[in-house]
Parts: structure tokens; C-alpha cells; sequence
């Protein structure tokens, strides 16, 4: 005797549903629901609708199955963490990414020197002499070579975060070392000047910066609701 499906009233979930776990990715839940076909594109979730269970799981995508005797096969696609109970924002464990890296960058020094002195007779009779030292000075390049190591740290966050959410994480990898500094010709800007003169004229030329860990860059590329996050750290002057 045939089995009468029109009788089916409301959509039910097949046994079967695939779970997927991910470290640091999303969760990906598989789901297959059968039902009255009349119903099917009402009951058939949308992008980015919540699991009914799951409040961290979005549908990324849905379809229907029209079959026979008035049933239909809708399956959902969600994306997210496969938790009952969820919490917003929610970040998932940082991937941590260390690579090698380098660099140099050209710097001005000032530079200065005694060249010459002035003698002044101070009491007019010979008996006390000063030396006062003249200086000459000016400019030149530098350049600092060095090695290290950058880090990128990727992750999954919904909402959208605040740039460098584990900068306290990608900057405690990054490390340095000055290779080399080489030094290039001296350019005169003075002469046989007195020290007032020679200090101002060295305070004008900026000190060379130190090296230190930086924020390099951040980017979420938009995945439903959830944002796969990339931020960079290294080295820099």
C-alpha cells in the first residue's frame, strides 16, 4: 500500500545533520529539513538568518529539493561557532605566523669637531690665558641594516573588531638586531664656530630613531557576519 506524504505538515530535520569543528575557522554546520513543498521557499532560511539553536551560527547559503508527492527537501548552510549559548563579540584563538624579515633605511646625522682655538687674555697681563675651542661641523648619512623577525596573527571575529585586537600578542613576536650601520662623507655646514653656535646647529639635525615593534596593518574581509581578520607586526624606525 503507498505511503500518502501529503499528510506532512510542517518541516522537520533529518537525521544526519554534519557538524564540521575548526581551530581558529569557522565552525560549518550542514543541515536537511523535509517538509510540505508549498511551504518550502517560506520556510527556507536566508542569508545570514541565525540558527534557531545555534546564536553564533549565520546561513551562507540555502536551497530547495521539490519532490514527489508534495514534499520538499530544503538545505541550509551555516558558518560561525557551534555553540548554544553564544556572546558578542566573539573572537576565536589567534593563528600566530612568524616569518624572518630585514631592512635598512638612509638617516642625516650631525657631526662636529674642534678645529681650531681662540686664546683670550683675561686679566690684560699675560698672567691668565683661556682657551676657548672653535668647532667645525655639518652633516652626514647613515645607513642602519637590520634583521628580525615579522608576525602576522589571523583569526575569526563577529562583529566587526577594533583594529589590532591582539596587538599585545603579534608585538611580542617581533624581534631585531642592527646589523650594520655605514657611515657616508661628512658635509661642512660651519666653520670655526664658538660652542653656542655648533649646539644649535646639531639640535637642528633630528636624532637617528630607535627601532621598535610596530602595528603594520589590519584587514577583515567580510565573510556573512563573521569577519576573518588579519593583523601584521614587525620591525620599524
Amino acid at each position: 500500500m503507498p505511503i500518502i506524504f501529503s499528510t506532512v505538515s510542517q518541516f522537520v530535520e533529518q537525521v544526519g545533520r554534519r557538524n564540521a569543528w575548526k581551530y581558529a575557522e569557522l565552525d560549518v554546520m550542514m543541515c536537511i529539513f523535509t517538509g510540505p513543498a508549498a511551504g518550502a521557499l517560506a520556510f527556507k532560511p536566508k542569508v545570514n538568518d541565525v540558527h534557531p539553536q545555534y546564536p553564533l551560527m549565520f546561513c551562507t547559503d540555502s536551497g530547495v529539493t521539490f519532490q514527489a508527492a508534495g514534499i520538499a527537501e530544503v538545505q541550509a548552510t551555516y558558518a560561525g561557532i557551534i555553540r548554544t549559548s553564544g556572546q558578542s563579540p566573539y573572537y576565536t584563538d589567534p593563528v600566530v605566523t612568524v616569518t624572518p624579515t630585514q631592512g635598512s633605511r638612509d638617516f642625516v646625522r650631525a657631526w662636529s669637531m674642534v678645529t681650531s682655538y681662540d686664546q683670550i687674555d683675561v686679566m690684560g697681563d699675560g698672567s691668565i690665558i683661556e682657551t676657548i675651542p672653535k668647532f667645525s661641523g655639518g652633516t652626514q648619512t647613515t645607513t642602519v641594516r637590520y634583521v628580525g623577525t615579522q608576525c602576522q596573527v589571523r583569526y575569526q571575529a563577529y562583529p566587526k573588531p577594533a583594529p589590532y585586537h591582539y596587538s599585545s600578542v603579534g608585538l611580542g613576536y617581533v624581534k631585531w638586531n642592527i646589523l650594520s650601520e655605514t657611515i657616508g662623507p661628512q658635509l661642512v655646514s660651519y666653520q670655526n664656530v664658538d660652542f653656542k653656535s655648533m649646539n644649535e646647529a646639531m639640535n637642528s639635525v633630528p636624532a637617528i630613531p630607535p627601532l621598535y615593534a610596530a602595528k603594520l596593518g589590519w584587514a577583515a574581509q567580510q565573510r556573512g557576519k563573521w569577519f576573518t581578520v588579519t593583523e601584521n607586526y614587525g620591525p620599524t624606525f
